[in-house]
């Protein structure tokens, strides 16, 4: 038995392994000393419990014995001895303990299938005493025995584990995903905290790792394991908290709720969370915290699909999470999640492929109408920032815009990229590295925040450091479009043209960004001297032009690699009516440093409404 303040801690490290939804056998966690106080073997699997307190209860019923007479007995002495540990009066009514207040909280639950459970009065008693002396280090307040929390460096940073999906539909995985970028989400809001994005936990998934390695490679105090089992709108989710210094368990507890009640659940996760990590809410927080606005069961389900399909950012995917996105708000028209997640699917595709121009107008709308609803949404602020930078051109709005997301949810790596990029495109590149350095540090393992920072190195003119994290990002994903033509546009730069060239061609096979690709690979050329080579994609580009989204500026960009600048300032011209996001980096492209002094460039630049900054030079 553990001594009050020792750690219920952990004999040997456990390892998270996704593929089979447990932690490594060595574990030896608060199930298996119960078990061990109880003379069982092993522990439940974490699917088999109700909560914490229901699991211990079938294993006291295993304990007792099948008589009721002679298990009452059992159980009153081994309850008297837990008394008398925990320095407690045992009351003369069965379940009744004299501590000014209740010991565990009975919870008798009535659903169908495989989430029904029932328990006893007289077991409860005894699991919330052998919870109490196993589990938790304690100290009195005001006379009444309160849980405290395990003895231990505080906790400044952790993560969500991607929760394991427990249901006996394997097709509720995408459930379990949404669930990990909810709970991440809710707690990212919690300012003192340092949370990891959902995008690099999302990494460990289907992957054996020990704690140690996971906590050194997100650089985090502490992770969060759960487990959801879903039957129809019944759900049940098991969460705990892991300190990685000494595998301490902190904190446990399952959640039985309906579908609808997922977003009060995943509030109640943050309060439990910061009390056991020692973090203060402010009162803001408790605020934002205590609503649990009623949600539409179906509206969840489809914001919980779009939630794990726009993380994928893949273009097949967040068409997915678009759909989803738009039936959680035919399913519920007032649900401000849903249209803020809509605004980003719509930002994120217009990213894909081709520069899509009038996506970013979808995202405009989206993003208004989530403010409508509730104007403390950090991602529609993000949304809307974006749009204003690289489709309205409107630099003051934009930066407006993105600090509030930052200041409403300083660990959204997303935020912190695209105010970096706002700053980096204004000419401000030592403000603008460090807050891509920021999303890194929030999402280590995103190879969309790694090629962002090499972007804004690239375009500072610092090549070699750009050349360094692009391929930092490409040992993440050896196919990433981002990162191998950002590599292949940072080899251009110092000379590498055939290198430059290599990089263009298999990001075209891959079908990554082929329209940019296609125009480096031209621009390559023409720097190389086979002009003719050059012209031929040029063509090509061209034959892709229609009355509404032009590639533009990849044009300019070939035209002025082949030294045509007045052809080259036409469609740079070309690319600003027609909103060409690709034009936001005009400022500070090198690739148009020869255009700089042409009198036109000039105009444009100024039609653009850039902030004033200085443009490096090499």
């Amino acid at each position: 038995m553990l001594e009050p303040g020792e750690d219920a801690g952990l004999a040997a490290e456990p390892l998270f392994d996704a593929g089979n939804g447990r932690r490594g056998q060595q574990h030896r966690g608060p199930q298996q000393l119960e078990c061990d106080a109880l003379g069982e073997a092993r522990p439940l699997a974490l699917r088999e419990i109700d909560s914490p307190h229901a699991a211990l209860t079938e294993r006291l019923e295993h304990a007792v014995g099948a008589d009721a007479a002679a298990g009452e007995v059992r159980r009153r002495a081994l309850l008297g001895g837990l008394a008398q540990r925990a320095g407690v009066q045992v009351g003369q009514e069965r379940g009744n303990l004299g501590t000014g207040g209740a010991v565990g909280a009975a919870r008798v639950t009535q659903g169908p299938g495989p989430l029904r459970r029932g328990v006893g009065a007289g077991a409860l008693t005894l699991r919330g005493m052998l919870l109490a002396v196993l589990f938790e280090p304690r100290f009195r307040q005001g006379g009444q025995q309160v849980l405290g929390i395990a003895t231990g460096p505080p906790i400044h940073a952790l993560a969500v584990l991607p929760v394991e999906n427990h249901s006996e539909n394997a097709a509720q995985q995408y459930f379990a995903d949404g669930l990990t970028e909810a709970v991440s989400h809710d707690l990212a809001e919690v300012h003192r905290l340092r949370v990891i994005a959902a995008e690099s936990v999302m990494q460990y998934k289907g992957r054996q790792k020990p704690l140690s390695q996971i906590a050194r490679e997100l650089n985090v105090d502490a992770v969060i394991f759960a487990a959801v089992e879903r039957s129809g709108n019944q759900v049940r989710l098991t969460a705990r908290l892991v300190r990685a210094s000494d595998n301490a368990e902190l904190w446990m507890n399952t959640y039985e709720c309906q579908l609808q009640d997922i977003p009060r659940v995943d509030h109640e996760i943050v309060q439990a969370v910061a009390r056991r990590a020692r973090v203060p809410l402010s009162p803001e927080e408790q605020v934002r915290l205590a609503d649990h606005p009623e949600v539409v069961p179906a509206a969840e389900d489809a914001y919980l699909l779009g939630l794990s399909c726009l993380s994928e950012r893949t273009e097949a995917s967040l068409e997915k999470a678009r759909a989803a996105f738009e039936r959680a708000i035919a399913n519920d028209s007032d649900y401000a999640p849903a249209y803020a997640g809509l605004a980003a699917a719509y930002a994120f595709c217009s990213c894909q492929g081709r520069p899509r121009p009038s996506l970013l107008a979808k995202a405009k709308e989206a993003a208004l109408r989530a403010l409508e609803l509730d104007e403390n949404l950090p991602e529609p602020h993000a949304a809307l920032g974006f749009v204003h930078m690289t489709y309205d051109f409107d630099w003051p709005a934009a930066q407006r815009e993105l600090k509030r997301a930052v200041a409403l949810n300083p660990n959204s790596a997303d935020a912190h990229r695209l105010y970096g990029d706002y700053l980096v495109q204004s000419g401000l590149f030592q403000q603008g590295i460090s807050e891509a350095r920021r999303a890194v540090d929030l999402d280590p393992l995103a190879v969309p925040m790694n090629s962002s920072l090499a972007m804004a190195l690239y375009y500072a003119h610092q090549y070699d450091s750009a050349i360094e994290q692009f391929e930092k990002a490409l040992k993440m994903d050896p196919n990433s479009g981002p990162a191998l033509t950002g590599l292949g546009m940072a080899y251009l730069q110092v000379g590498h043209y055939e290198e430059a060239a290599a990089l263009f061609q298999k990001t075209i096979a891959l079908g990554h960004q082929v329209t940019l690709s296609t125009a480096h690979l031209a621009q390559t050329y023409a720097l190389m001297g086979a002009r003719s080579e050059a012209r031929t994609p040029a063509r090509n580009i061209a034959g892709l032009i229609g009355p509404i989204e032009p590639p533009a500026y990849a044009l300019a960009l070939i035209y002025t690699a082949l030294g045509e600048e007045d052809t080259a300032i036409d469609w740079l011209e070309r690319a600003y009516e027609a909103h060409d996001t690709t034009l936001s980096v005009l400022k500070v492209d090198p690739d148009l440093d020869s255009l700089r002094s042409d009198r036109r460039y000039q105009d444009l630049l100024r039609r653009m409404n850039f902030p004033p900054s200085k443009v490096p030079s090499d």
